[in-house]
Formats: structure tokens, sequence, C-alpha cells
């Protein structure tokens, strides 16, 4: 039986496991865990145990981000996809990263007027939902960077 003086206890728990890295502090940087194959040069998101180009088992772990720029983007204005809980309308982009990837996520802005091909894109670790429990399910989105 619970007590309900005890405080009850939420955790973040990320949405999929070795997806991206959780800052430590404010200060540290939001940044995606992927591969990189040292026999064929690819990169990939998310992590794979295998290179999906040479199937190579040489992959070494890489952090992609966290800032790129918007190569497209929409905004949904119906509900989301079978176990969405988030807000809607939400903005869907895709970012090209340094690293040479197209990374797709889920955006803070869903007015179309404020998005514009080319801007310059953050990443970031943020709560997507909560669970049943009331723990916040973390993930990763994009922001544009004013």
């Amino acid at each position: 039986m619970v007590n309900p003086q005890e405080p009850v206890v939420k955790k973040q728990l990320p949405v999929r496991d070795n997806l991206f890295r959780i800052p430590a502090t404010s200060a540290e940087e939001s940044l995606l865990l992927g591969i990189h194959c040292p026999i064929c040069g690819e990169t990939v998101f998310p992590s794979k145990a295998s290179c999906p180009n040479c199937s190579s088992k040489q992959v070494e772990q890489v952090t992609i981000g966290p800032r790129g720029t918007l190569y497209s983007f929409t905004i949904v204005y119906q509900i989301g996809p079978v176990g969405y809980k988030g807000p809607v309308p939400y903005g869907v982009v895709k970012v090209e990263m340094p690293e040479g990837l197209r990374i797709t996520g889920y955006c803070t802005e869903n007015n179309p007027a404020n998005l514009k091909t080319g801007m310059n894109m953050e990443l970031f670790i943020d709560k997507i939902f909560e669970d049943e429990k009331g723990n916040e399910i973390i993930g990763y989105k994009f922001r544009p960077i004013p």
C-alpha cells in the first residue's frame, strides 16, 4: 500500500536506450549516439551493431550534433501515430547535421511561418510525454536557433 505522505518519485526515462546522451549539467550539449564505420566511411544514426552499408561489425560509436541546418519540415495537424501522446499540431523536421546525416525529429515550432529551410537548428533532450506512472519519457527534439 502506498503511503500518501511519502513523495512520489518520478523518473526521467529515455524513449529508447542508446539513442542520445543525456546532459549531466545545463552546460553540456545534447548529442545523439550513432556509429561510424572505418571500413567504408559510413556514419549512421541511430546506433547499430554493424554497418548497414558494408555489414562490418568493426563500427565505432560517435556523437552527432548538437547543431545543424533545417533541410525540410512539415506540421502535423491530426492525432499522431499510435503511441504518440504529445500536443497537436506538432512539427516534424529533417535536419542536416555536420556529420553528413539528415536526422528526422520533433520540432518545438509548429507554425510553418517560423520555419525556413537552411535555418540553424539545435538538438536538445526534452520530455515527450508522461507514462501511466507519471514518469517523464524523454527524447530528442530540435528547435530553431534565434
